[in-house]
């Protein structure tokens, strides 16, 4: 990261954005999600692993990082408490609107991090959107958990194949990240039975388990996390970075 660069697009004045748009055209936008994560974690995990993140990757690239969207699309947890999401349409029409207010700035290259993989569909709507009215405006989309998905380092099986939620991986992304927000001694093991429909219909996640726990959140370290997140950044900066010398 430059020397002496404010990373975070809010605490930089219009001048000094102004001066960096003259060196690097990219900008991160960092979506998270305010649903339920069990009993041993907050609500705003998502969040919380978003920023810890997008921090690391504008070390890694020089690049800005727009305010976190916190408020998302969640449609499986949306009937817990404490899940606050938004509409499919109007997260699509909030990020269409944040990139033309980007691109007007003279910015090209719009990068969104993920830590909710509910936003995906979303993302992808929006961004077919934006280049329709914006031809030369690059969109990169990352979860940032797929990036880190050869990453073998954690003891407890899966849940499911499609989901990783309040487990063991998404647990130990939070200790590195926000450890102060998890309370360990609340963390239980819950391996739900997925119903054989849920291949092929929408179920809200109520409908086959009572914890919003997909997994054994109980063997996470605050070492696991470092390491995964780290090589998701890895994995993320190095796309990043390719993209500019094409």
């Amino acid at each position: 990261m430059e020397k002496n660069k404010k990373y975070q697009w809010e605490e930089n004045s219009s001048e000094e954005i102004q001066t960096w748009l003259t060196e690097k055209r990219t900008v991160i936008l960092p979506l998270g999600a305010i649903e339920d994560h069990g009993p041993h974690l907050p609500v705003g995990t998502d969040n919380y692993i978003c920023e810890k993140v997008c921090k690391m990757l504008a070390e890694a690239t020089g690049d800005f990082v727009l305010p976190t969207m916190k408020y998302t699309y969640v449609w499986s947890l949306g009937d817990r408490t404490g899940t606050i999401s938004l509409s499919f349409d109007t997260l699509r029409k909030v990020i269409e609107e944040i990139a033309s207010e980007l691109y007007r700035q003279g910015f090209r290259t719009l990068v969104c991090v993920d830590a909710h993989i509910g936003n995906t569909p979303v993302v992808k709507a929006a961004f077919r959107d934006i280049i329709k009215i914006h031809s030369d405006m690059k969109c990169m989309y990352f979860a940032y958990l797929d990036k880190a998905s050869e990453v073998d380092i954690f003891d407890s099986p899966r849940a499911s194949g499609k989901y990783i939620h309040a487990c063991e991986i998404e647990t130990s992304a939070m200790l590195y990240a926000k450890p102060e927000t998890v309370d360990m001694s609340k963390a239980v093991t819950n391996y739900p039975d997925f119903p054989p429909r849920s291949n092929y219909l929408n179920l809200r996640w109520s409908e086959f388990t009572e914890v919003a726990i997909l997994g054994d959140p109980t063997c996470a370290t605050t070492g696991k996390g470092k390491i995964l997140l780290e090589a998701a950044v890895k994995k993320i900066a190095e796309f990043i970075k390719a993209e500019r010398e094409i």
